[in-house]
């Protein structure tokens, strides 16, 4: 994640972390998500592993975790975009009608693989919203450059309260604890502040 990347970044740039301590000859990978990843961030971690490869992946409890999109190791010069399908994955950008975009054009994010759910757990009405013919649709808006990557545009304009419901609405039908409830709450504000600084700097 984003946070967990910059706070070792920030305590190398502080002297709080010495290589010497620590041995990385086998530390080859630098794989990241669960939000969009500033360029700025990957420039900086470049600076200490220049020899690291890169990947951002992306994903959602819907379709078993990160791994549906991902940006592939030969694209960071591409940093910013969330890639394209994964290997047995499909994903498309479509409109409000379900019919897939033009190159360029904004949309909702639309996966199809095997690793989509069955349903939402004792609620048909979620699940006929989110599943269409064997479709995931994540409910985020993206658009799709021409070279076919996804990139991270924003969110629907929806109330706080719905962006909770949508965030943990499959981990409470799976009978989570008030306590990670809680967990879910501290993430989302986690997730809306990094955002937040992400749309920041692209505007720089």
């Amino acid at each position: 994640m984003v946070p967990w990347a910059q706070d070792l970044l920030l305590a190398l740039d502080n002297k709080e972390l010495d290589f010497a301590d620590y041995d990385l000859d086998q530390w080859r990978l630098m794989h990241i998500g669960a939000q969009p990843v500033p360029p700025s961030l990957i420039k900086h971690w470049k600076e200490y592993f220049p020899n690291h490869q890169y990947d951002t992946n992306y994903g959602l409890s819907e379709s078993i975790g990160p791994g549906c999109v991902h940006l592939g190791l030969d694209h960071i010069d591409k940093v910013g975009a969330i890639g394209k399908a994964g290997y047995g994955w499909e994903a498309k950008i479509i409109d409000e009608q379900g019919e897939t975009v033009k190159q360029g054009e904004t949309g909702e994010l639309a996966v199809k693989g095997p690793g989509v759910m069955t349903c939402y757990y004792r609620d048909p009405q979620a699940t006929a919203e989110a599943l269409h013919d064997g479709w995931l649709y994540t409910e985020t808006w993206r658009w799709k450059t021409k070279t076919d990557l996804f990139f991270w545009l924003t969110v629907r304009k929806m109330s706080s309260s719905v962006v909770v419901r949508i965030s943990i609405r499959y981990r409470l039908k799976t009978s989570y604890v008030p306590m990670k409830l809680f967990w879910m709450w501290r993430l989302l504000d986690l997730q809306i502040t990094v955002w937040e600084k992400f749309q920041q700097q692209s505007l720089n």
